[in-house]
This record gives C-alpha cells, structure tokens and sequence, in this order.
C-alpha cells in the first residue's frame, strides 16, 4: 500500500474549510486526501482522549485549566500522528471513496 502523508490544517478553522470546499469543485480526488487525514486526526484525537480520561475522573489535577491544557495537546498530538502517516485509516478513505469519485466522473 502506497505511503500517504498529510498536512493536517486544524479542523475548526473555518477559513480553511471554506478553501477546502472550494478546492473539493475544482479537484474531487486530492481534497479527499485533505479530508480524509482531518477525520482520521480527528479519530486520533477522540481515541487519545478517551485513553486519557479512562479511571482519571476526580482527581486534584481535575479542574477547567487542565483540561484545556489535555484538550490542546490531544489536539497537537493527533494532528502529528496524522501528518506522519497516521494509522491508516485515510488510506482506506481515500482507497473507498476515491473508487466512488473515479466512478461518478465516469458517469458524467
């Protein structure tokens, strides 16, 4: 399987969500690389939190800053994994979906 790597531009950024739709009109197959490794650093950071709050609840490190602090590093942390090559899951988006691009295209 081919290698991909990704960069990860932070998912909440609106003004890079309008550039990515954009792009989507203009190039369906290389904006579902974009998408795809956002949903897998979002994945990520869903996994590492979970890891993180698991039997941690009501400790004395507990309060709004340290989870702040916890949220952003799930963040970073997620976003480098992805860039790196991930775990594998954009590839079988983009594998999955790119076949339904390639298809729909055909079509037209």
């Amino acid at each position: 399987m081919k290698e991909t790597h990704f960069h990860t531009a932070l998912y909440t950024d609106f003004h890079n969500l309008a550039g990515l739709r954009s792009r989507t009109h203009r190039n369906p197959q290389e904006s579902l690389r974009e998408v795809a490794g956002q949903f897998e650093a979002l994945f990520i950071q869903m996994m590492l939190k979970n890891a993180t709050n698991t039997g941690l609840e009501g400790g004395s490190l507990d309060g709004d800053q340290t989870n702040f602090y916890k949220e952003m590093f799930h963040k970073q942390m997620a976003t480098e994994i992805a860039d790196k090559g991930g775990i594998g899951l954009a590839d079988i988006i983009i594998k999955q979906i790119g076949r339904q691009i390639d298809e729909s295209s055909e079509k037209l």
